[in-house]
């Protein structure tokens, strides 16, 4: 039964920060014209934006696994 709970808290906590990650994404998008200082920091923060959208949908779909497998053991 702990599995179940681990994976479905774990599946949540994902999605949560894959929300999180979208508004973040969205502050670093321009909608007009840009300073220097803010094409430096989307320069030095693109590459870590492009990781953190896998990781957290690789942890959400690893938490919808672990719940499934906790289904099915417990």
């Amino acid at each position: 039964m702990s599995l179940l709970w681990s994976g479905a808290a774990m599946a949540i906590a994902a999605l949560v920060a894959q929300n999180r990650y979208s508004h973040f994404n969205a502050l670093l998008t321009p909608n007009t014209f840009v300073s220097s200082e803010f094409v430096t920091v989307l320069l030095k923060y693109r590459e870590y934006q492009q990781d953190g959208s896998w990781v957290l949908l690789l942890l959400a779909v690893l938490g919808v696994f672990i719940g499934v497998y906790g289904s099915l053991v417990g």
